[in-house]
């Protein structure tokens, strides 16, 4: 659903897959998708079910640095973008992995030009900067 690392765009219906030419693309609706990546999801790093094959209880270390990563790819790579990182409260609201947003906080602030917004804010400027056809 999210075509996009760190680019929102509107959701189609009626996209039409084909093996024997281009894709056909349906009609933009008024929902704007958020980019969203699992590696930027806190549940896979640190949620622990074995019965999924999910491992869990990764170091908030090497998470940070995964995520600091990412920021860093699209800050000096693109350039601009939307960087959303999605954090349950079961999950990252433990001490250390509280500690761990703290210093990516910290380090995306660091950075000139860098704002923080709400999603919902994020999806009004995108509508009013890219007015659907």
């Amino acid at each position: 659903m999210a075509p996009h690392d760190f680019a929102p765009t509107y959701h189609r219906l009626g996209d039409t897959p084909r093996t024997d030419g281009a894709y056909e693309f349906g009609d933009e609706t008024d929902l704007v998708i958020l980019p969203f990546d699992w590696n930027m999801d806190d549940a896979p790093y640190f949620s622990y079910e074995p019965e999924s094959g999910r491992p869990g209880l990764h170091s908030p270390a090497d998470v940070l640095e995964i995520w600091k990563d990412e920021f860093d790819y699209l800050y000096n790579r693109l350039g601009e973008g939307v960087y959303i990182v999605t954090m349950h409260p079961q999950t990252t609201g433990k001490g250390s992995r509280m500690l761990m947003l703290e210093r990516l906080i910290e380090y995306i602030k660091e950075h000139s030009g860098v704002t923080f917004k709400t999603l919902e804010r994020v999806a009004e400027e995108f509508r009013i900067a890219n007015p659907r056809r």
